[in-house]
C-alpha cells in the first residue's frame, strides 16, 4: 500500500511538471492585455518567423524590412509568410485588420493551422494610412494561438504591396467608463460607412480617420456610419461630438429608431474648440446597433470634420431602504445532540471521510503483513 501510494504521488508530480513545461513551451510571442492588440512589422520580424519563396516573388535584391516608423512591411511579396504566437487570454477576438498600399493582394490568416479568414485589398496608391482591410474571423480566438499570415498576389516582381498595422480585436465596442470616447478609427474599423456620390462629391478621396484617429476626414452629406456597441449596465442618456467646418446636422439612431439629433453651426476647423451635446429620447443600456447620419447643405468636398464621439452614462443602483416593520426576536433552538457544531458540518464530513480512508488503509496493511 505504501508503495502504491508512493507511485500515485510520483505520477501526480510528473503530470504537474509536464503541465508546467507545456505552459513554458507554449509561451506566446505576444500577449493581449487590452481590447486591442496592434502589432508592428518590426515586432513581427524581430520575434516571429518569416519564410520567403524566390520562385513566387522576385524581390530584385531587396531585403524584407520594416518601414522607417516600424509599422509597415516593405519589399514583401507573393508567398511571404509570417508566423508568431499570441496569447489572447480571455479576450474574444473575432476581427483582424491591416492597412495597405500598392497592388492588389490577398492576406490569408491561419490560427493553429486552420484558415480563419482572408481579405483582399484594392489597387491603390502607397498611402498606407488611408487604406484599411478588415477580415471577419470564422471563429473567435482566445488563449494561446499560433498565427500565420500568408501573402497571395499576382505581382511576382518587386515592388509588391506595402502593408502592416496588424490589429486583433473584438468587433463589438464595449463601454467601460462613465465617460466613454469612441474614435473615428474605432468606428471605421469595426463598423461600416456608406456614402452617396449624388449627395456629396468627395472624389477622389475616401472617408478616413485623422492622424490622431479621433475625427472623420472627407465626410459629407448623406454619409451613414453603423456600428455595434455594448453599453453594459451603464444608463446612457446622450453623447457629445466635436466638429469644425460648414454647418451640418448629425442624426443618431439606435436599432433603427431616431433617438436624437443636433445642428452644428458653421465654424473654423479647430475641432477641439467646438462641441455639441445630443440628448437621447430614452436611456440606453446593453447592446445596440448605432447609426450616425450626416445631413448638410454642403454637397462638394470639403465637408465638416467631426468626431470624438463621447457617450455619457452611469450605472444606476436601487437605493437601499431600512425595513420599517417592528423588530422580531429570533427563536432559540437547542443544539443538535448528534452534531452540536451544525455550522461546521462540512469540516466534520471531510474529517469523517479521511478517518474512513485511513481505516481502510490500516486494514489492508495488516492483511498484507499477516
Amino acid at each position: 500500500m505504501k508503495k502504491l501510494l508512493s507511485i500515485v504521488i510520483s505520477v501526480a508530480m510528473l503530470l504537474t511538471l509536464f503541465a508546467s513545461f507545456n505552459a513554458f513551451a507554449d509561451g506566446a510571442t505576444f500577449t493581449m492585455t487590452d481590447t486591442i492588440l496592434e502589432l508592428s512589422a518590426s515586432e513581427i520580424l524581430e520575434k516571429g518567423t518569416v519564410t520567403r519563396d524566390a520562385s513566387k516573388f522576385n524581390a530584385d535584391g531587396h531585403e524584407l524590412a520594416p518601414s522607417s516608423d516600424g509599422k509597415v512591411f516593405w519589399h514583401s511579396g507573393n508567398g511571404d509568410t509570417f508566423t508568431f504566437t499570441v496569447d489572447f487570454g480571455v479576450f474574444q477576438v473575432d476581427l483582424f485588420t491591416f492597412n495597405y498600399g500598392g497592388p492588389v493582394m490577398t492576406l490569408k490568416l491561419y490560427a493553429d493551422g486552420e484558415l480563419v479568414g482572408e481579405g483582399t485589398t484594392l489597387d491603390t496608391g502607397r498611402d498606407v494610412e488611408n487604406h484599411l482591410c478588415k477580415i471577419a474571423l470564422s471563429k473567435t480566438l482566445t488563449g494561446v494561438k499560433t498565427i500565420k499570415a500568408e501573402v497571395v498576389s499576382d505581382t511576382t516582381i518587386w515592388p509588391g504591396t506595402d502593408y502592416g498595422y496588424f490589429t486583433f480585436r473584438n468587433s463589438l465596442l464595449v463601454m467601460d467608463a462613465e465617460t466613454w470616447v469612441i474614435t473615428a478609427r474605432d468606428i471605421l474599423t469595426v463598423g461600416s460607412v456608406a456614402g452617396d456620390p449624388a449627395k456629396f462629391d468627395r472624389a477622389p478621396r475616401e472617408v478616413t480617420a485623422s492622424d490622431d484617429r479621433y475625427y472623420f476626414w472627407h465626410s459629407g452629406n448623406g454619409d451613414v456610419y453603423t456600428f455595434d456597441v455594448d453599453f453594459d449596465e451603464y444608463q446612457v442618456n446622450g453623447f457629445s461630438v466635436n466638429y469644425g467646418g460648414p454647418a451640418m446636422t448629425l442624426k443618431v439612431f439606435a436599432d433603427g429608431n431616431l433617438i436624437g439629433e443636433a445642428a452644428m453651426e458653421e465654424c473654423g476647423r479647430d475641432v477641439d474648440n467646438h462641441v455639441v451635446n445630443i440628448d437621447f429620447a430614452d436611456k440606453l443600456t446593453g447592446k445596440h446597433t448605432i447609426k450616425l447620419e450626416v445631413v448638410s447643405d454642403t454637397v462638394v468636398w470639403p465637408g465638416t470634420d467631426f468626431g470624438r464621439v463621447t457617450f455619457n452614462g452611469k450605472i444606476e443602483t436601487a437605493p437601499v431602504t431600512e425595513p420599517t416593520t417592528a423588530s422580531v426576536t429570533e427563536p432559540t433552538t437547542e443544539p443538535d445532540p448528534v452534531n452540536p457544531q451544525t455550522g461546521d458540518f462540512s469540516v466534520l464530513a471531510i474529517a469523517a471521510v479521511l478517518v474512513f480512508a485511513a481505516s481502510i488503509a490500516v486494514v489492508v496493511l495488516k492483511k498484507r503483513k499477516a
